[in-house]
């Protein structure tokens, strides 16, 4: 497995699929240790330590995530006998994704074929039959399959609500959001050029802030403010306008997930709801040894 792509797809895979936030950090949590492992295929982890990891005060809660992990198809599981630790198995959501990719693309060509097949030849007739058309006859009668094809996917591009829908999208301030984004976060990468993957994150979150253009603001000066975010406490430094742009994500920040927090004396940037109080982190102290 490729580290980053993983997370990107996990990530992507969660723009269409709904998951709760403790599932969520519990396989992030299990793909952390599944790399250390050297990806094994079977990783063997107690309850007691994932608890300790998701912050989870009860081990049924841990069980809920799990099973909503392993019912969306992300992880398989074996649980073991009394005292024994239980074997997770995390599989691929690149592969995953590819595969719901690969389907679609085969629906999308069959009723494609069918479309084309029932709609062009009434499509063609009709254009050449038409009296407003007859001083165009012979052009008409050339369209090619080409033409006709993109009109047919298309489907209704020239409704009004298609226009409406592609003035919306133009409207949304791309450049003014990264310029915004290189003018705030000044501890992260800096970003150069708007790339469709970018933009296409962007339109998500775009839509589904109903066109806040402050909440991205907020967004990127929670982030900037973050020393998890930008590196500074030394834990994590992965983050950048990538990251920050997807939706899942900005919502996590704009939620206080990496606000600083101080607890014990003790700053890590992460809210306490994903840290372990003082007195978890003893009693669990064997396990964070081991997969910490």
């Amino acid at each position: 497995m490729n580290y980053i792509k993983e997370i990107e797809a996990f990530e992507d895979w969660l723009e269409i699929n709904h998951l709760p936030t403790t599932a969520q950090l519990l396989w992030y949590k299990l793909f952390v240790l599944c790399n250390r492992a050297g990806w094994a295929e079977w990783l063997s982890v107690t309850n007691q330590a994932l608890m300790a990891k998701i912050g989870a005060s009860s081990e049924k809660t841990l069980i809920e995530a799990r099973n909503r992990l392993k019912q969306a198809g992300l992880i398989d599981f074996k649980p073991g006998k009394k005292g024994q630790p239980t074997k997770y198995k995390l599989f691929s959501v690149e592969e995953i994704l590819k595969k719901i990719h690969c389907k679609k693309y085969s629906v999308n060509n069959e009723v494609f074929s069918a479309v084309q097949d029932t709609v062009y030849p009434t499509v063609k007739t009709t254009v050449k039959s038409a009296d407003i058309y007859k001083h165009k006859q012979e052009t008409e009668t050339d369209i090619n399959n080409n033409s006709i094809s993109n009109e047919i996917v298309s489907a209704d591009a020239d409704s009004p609500s298609s226009n409406l829908h592609q003035q919306q999208k133009e409207k949304i301030p791309y450049q003014r959001i990264v310029e915004m984004y290189n003018s705030i976060c000044v501890s992260l990468p800096k970003v150069e050029q708007i790339t469709e993957k970018r933009r296409r994150h962007i339109r998500v979150a775009w839509k589904n802030f109903k066109g806040d253009l402050t909440k991205f603001e907020e967004v990127f000066r929670r982030a900037e403010e973050s020393d998890f975010l930008t590196g500074r406490s030394g834990k994590w430094t992965g983050c950048n306008f990538d990251w920050l742009i997807i939706y899942n994500n900005m919502v996590k920040v704009l939620e206080g997930t990496y606000d600083n927090k101080v607890m014990g004396g003790y700053s890590d940037g992460r809210n306490s709801q994903y840290r372990r109080s003082d007195e978890k982190s003893k009693s669990t102290s064997t396990y964070d040894k081991f997969y910490e």
